[in-house]
């Protein structure tokens, strides 16, 4: 087995308890007629434990072979796989050149348990109101442990499908886009929701400052556009499109890359790097409480998960 292959094994091996576990799991909470949210979040906390605890018995062991790994995974092109074969090939085998093969796959082997473990973490936080579905639809096949392939999970087939089994008189479980984008064919109702819902609307968007913008920009191409791990909605796509675009900065559209501390490209750039380790938590909590609006839980992971990391 190449060291490549034995990081997949690794990181499956881990991804497959993790399944049996939470099969299990759900299989016993349901026996006791137990509600979702007695039990759940609870579990995610156990994840998040196992997680910080292994990540810091294995960054004592490897601290240098990690920082590399790390730092030089997004210097690649392609998807997450070639990024880490690339990574292997020109960052850590070398690094390695001077210690025993068997040091070099007890690295890879923790490090496909790290992985695991930490994609586990955000999923699970992620995909909280899919698995819910499962468990009151006790559509326990439909535990898979992996993000669906460039779609939101609330329009994958499986969603859908428990949908229709938690509510089966409900012939017609889809939003028309019309209505959430306000463009009703019913002019006079239309013209209703603007009354009634404009002003406080448009307070929320007015209740978000350019740093917070900026911040969220920068979340969004960081998840979204780099790393690709993340879906996100159309929807949601558009709601946050509205939210962030109303900073003033006009001169990106006269120069690439503006040049000086106060533009907005220098800003969004180093908006996540700007944020005092003191108040980290405040800031995404703010954001936490102020974005509620839209319902997005693939932005409020995001956000979640960005609070609860280390300065």
């Amino acid at each position: 087995m190449d060291e490549f292959l034995l990081y997949q094994h690794h990181h499956a091996e881990v991804i497959e308890r993790a399944k049996k576990i939470i099969v299990a799991l759900f299989k016993k909470q349901k026996s006791k007629r137990k509600v979702f949210s007695s039990f759940y979040p609870d579990f995610q906390k156990r994840i998040k434990g196992l997680n910080i605890k292994y990540y810091d018995e294995y960054r004592n062991k490897y601290s240098n072979a990690l920082n590399v790994f790390d730092s030089n995974l997004n210097k690649y092109e392609g998807n997450e796989l070639e990024k880490i074969q690339l990574v292997f090939k020109y960052n850590i085998f070398p690094l390695f050149k001077n210690y025993s093969e068997k040091e070099l796959r007890d690295f890879i082997k923790s490090l496909g348990r790290r992985d695991a473990l930490r994609y586990l973490y955000m999923h699970l936080d992620y995909y909280y109101n899919y698995y819910k579905l499962v468990y009151e639809t006790i559509s326990f096949q439909y535990i898979y442990l992996r993000d669906f392939d460039n779609l939101h999970f609330e329009d994958s087939d499986q969603y859908r499908e428990m949908i229709r089994i938690k509510n089966p008189d409900k012939k017609n479980i889809d939003i028309p886009l019309s209505d959430i984008l306000n463009e009703n064919t019913d002019t006079s109702r239309g013209n209703k929701l603007s009354k009634e819902f404009e002003n406080e609307f448009v307070e929320k968007l007015k209740s978000f400052d350019d740093e917070e913008r900026f911040i969220l920009m920068r979340l969004i191409y960081n998840n979204f556009i780099v790393q690709k791990k993340r879906s996100i909605n159309f929807i949601d796509f558009i709601r946050i499109c509205k939210i962030i675009g109303g900073y003033e900065d006009l001169r990106i559209f006269i120069d690439e890359k503006p040049l000086g501390n106060n533009s907005a490209y220098q800003k969004i750039s180093k908006s996540l790097k700007n944020i005092p380790s003191n108040s980290r938590v405040e800031t995404f909590k703010s954001l936490l409480n102020k974005i509620d609006f839209i319902k997005s839980s693939q932005i409020n992971s995001i956000l979640k998960v960005e609070k609860n990391k280390k300065s």
